[in-house]
């Protein structure tokens, strides 16, 4: 598959990453709330009437494709307790620090029914050495994800995935 790459604007040959922008919950606000919350290409925040943060970071999510013995990765969001957020702010220059958080997906994956995959609990896992958190859905649940993810999809499947959001 051939695609041109946002980043650096050349043509590559691989599969791109599925990356999205923003949580969810940032995507919802209103222009004048959205200029109240905070966005970076790793960490959200937003501040609640209440004065409250919700605090989102981005990490990736690799999905097997059992007939390509390949992996497609989404740059997805998660929910993290402000607890869990000082702690990751407090660690993020120690190439050392490894750590597991809670938190929820807050992120709507294409080909997928709505609202079945934000909300899912998943364990961020923290590897400083490696960089970008890795996000690994619990396994408890009904949802169709959650059995694809741990199955893995296939090659067809992946294919419209990617076409979903480069062509949105």
């Amino acid at each position: 598959m051939t695609y041109t790459c946002e980043q650096c604007g050349q043509e590559h040959e691989d599969w791109p990453a599925l990356v999205f922008k923003a949580p969810d919950p940032y995507l919802a606000l209103s222009e004048e709330d959205r200029e109240k919350a905070e966005l970076t290409k790793e960490i959200c925040c937003i501040e609640e009437e209440d004065g409250t943060n919700q605090w989102y970071i981005r990490g990736v999510l690799t999905q097997y494709v059992y007939d390509a013995c390949q992996y497609l990765d989404y740059g997805v969001w998660v929910s993290l307790s402000e607890a869990s957020i000082k702690d990751y702010y407090e660690h993020y220059e120690d190439k050392t620090y490894k750590t597991t958080y809670f938190g929820w997906l807050v992120t709507n994956l294409p080909n997928y029914p709505a609202n079945t995959t934000f909300g899912l609990p998943t364990n961020v896992e923290v590897d400083n050495s490696k960089g970008i958190p890795t996000i690994l859905p619990h396994k408890k649940g009904d949802s169709i994800f959650i059995e694809e993810f741990y199955d893995g999809i296939s090659t067809a499947e992946a294919l419209l995935r990617i076409e979903a959001i480069i062509n949105k």
